[in-house]
């Protein structure tokens, strides 16, 4: 026997066998099942009303058990998540716990108001009051800031694009098969479907108005910040923002115009900031070219006159009525809010006015109203991460797809500020939640799947984060 085959089979024989390779299984959040389906509540939460609303009235289902069903449907699923989330080890970070803790004192307040002094809005009872904020609500931040995680941003962007698609071609074969309007008065009134109760709507124009104007700045931050989008998929999407607006207009709302407006100040900044030596975004330079078409059509429509929009007569006459002096309700609700405040600074008056029990149509001003000095600082500093978030996702530390994603977030925080009621917008509480996570990021992130970090290293390390896949290192041969 040679020499070299002795000492090979001796230090086979006296070698240890070799430990078997361990692949662990990702924990279910980390699943890319259950990253789908974080991102399609996120958008439910936000904007599936819009989507599911006009189908249940054209197929003639009873709104009421339908609404309940799905609400129980997606708080089942955000609950789902967030178990998953703990018992897969996930924490917070300190600026989710700011939310949280704000939310819990709000959540205080109310349920005092609403169990010990028995304080509800008309025609609304205790369980969907407590419900829509402690289910609705909650359970959803909870999940986004446990479980969200930045390299969730794309498939984040891609659910919100394509359910505000959905609910905007919803929206419009609803109108265009009931013969509600016609071509010519579609943008003279404020589309609305009311519900049985005297008051109530089942489709409002804040909704309508809010789900066109969020399709329209989603599109226009593909637009702008996508550089990988081919001819087709430009015009696709050019088409995408003139629906959003159309909608936008059928609402016939201020708030959701106002925040449009905000989003094309943005993208004006943006495409400056972009020319080179600017920021980390490098805009699509052709939307200039998008932009002058499609605001040279509408120019021409009101110029014309060829059609009444409400929305602009609506900012005509506000202004006029402000120059004379004049007042809306909702500045007498301001203005009572802020004498609640006044009257009970430490600790907050009430989650309602006291005169009218009504929101104070700003969730700033309702913050303040409810938990006085003390929630509010809380709720400041929330806000702050809020704010940072979004800057960082404008100036492009998200990546493209975070850009788009901020587009449709300062429309949803802006009706925030002049419709929103703090203890009933699930929808801008999950925007809030989603920026702090997704806009407070070092870097853009790179958005490898969980399958993708599974079959990359079979064996070893995959890296780091919530898709890492350990087990033993393998033995150098």
């Amino acid at each position: 026997m040679a020499a070299s085959e002795r000492v090979e089979g001796a230090r086979h024989r006296g070698a240890p066998p070799a430990p078997p390779v361990v692949v662990r299984r990702p924990a279910f959040v980390d699943t890319l099942a259950a990253r789908w389906l974080l991102v399609a509540g996120v958008a439910m939460i936000t904007f599936g009303y819009q989507l599911t609303t006009p189908i249940l009235l054209s197929i003639g289902v009873n709104m009421s058990d339908a609404n309940f069903m799905i609400k129980a449907v997606t708080v089942g699923a955000f609950t789902l998540l967030a178990a998953g989330g703990l018992a897969g080890g996930k924490t917070f970070r300190m600026r989710g716990i700011i939310l949280l803790a704000f939310m819990i004192i709000l959540g205080a307040r109310l349920l005092y108001d609403v169990m010990a002094l028995d304080i509800l809005p008309i025609f609304q009872s205790k369980f969907y009051v407590l419900s829509t904020y402690f289910a609705l609500t909650i359970i959803p931040v909870f999940a986004i800031l446990l479980v969200l995680h930045p390299k969730d941003m794309k498939r984040a962007h891609n659910a919100l694009y394509w359910l505000l698609v959905a609910a905007n071609v919803a929206l419009v074969a609803y109108i265009a098969t009931g013969g509600i309007i016609t071509s010519e008065n579609v943008f003279a009134g404020r589309f609305e479907v009311r519900g049985d109760v005297e008051s109530t709507s089942v489709l409002n124009p804040i909704g309508v108005g809010m789900v066109g104007a969020s399709l329209a700045s989603i599109a226009i931050g593909r637009l702008t910040a996508l550089r990988s989008m081919n001819v087709p998929g430009q015009l696709f999407t050019l088409a995408m923002i003139i629906l959003g607006i159309a909608n936008m207009f059928t609402g016939g709302s201020r708030g959701p115009a106002l925040g449009l407006a905000f989003v094309l100040l943005v993208t004006v900044y943006t495409l400056i900031r972009g020319l080179p030596g600017g920021g980390l975004i490098r805009p699509r330079m052709a939307m200039w070219i998008y932009g002058g078409v499609v605001a040279a059509a509408f120019a021409a429509i009101i110029v014309s006159q060829a059609m009444s929009i409400q929305v602009f007569d609506r900012f005509t006459m506000m202004f006029e009525a402000r120059m004379a002096g004049g007042r809306e309700e909702r500045d007498y609700a301001l203005e009572t809010a802020f004498l609640d405040f006044l009257g009970s600074p430490f600790f907050g008056s009430g989650y309602l006015t006291s005169i009218g029990r009504q929101f104070p149509h700003n969730i700033v001003v309702d913050a303040l109203m409810a938990t006085g000095v003390v929630g509010f600082a809380v709720f400041f500093v929330a806000m702050f991460w809020t704010g940072r978030g979004l800057l960082r996702m404008i100036h492009g530390h998200a990546g493209a797809h975070g850009f788009g994603i901020a587009m449709v977030a300062i429309c949803v925080l802006t009706l925030g500020m002049t419709s929103g009621a703090a203890v009933q917008s699930p929808d801008f509480w999950a925007v809030v939640a989603m920026v702090i996570v997704l806009g407070n990021v070092r870097r853009p992130p790179s958005a490898p799947t969980p399958s993708d970090a599974a079959t990359a290293a079979p064996t070893g390390s995959s890296g780091s984060g919530p898709y890492a896949v350990r087990g033993p290192r393998a033995r150098a041969s």
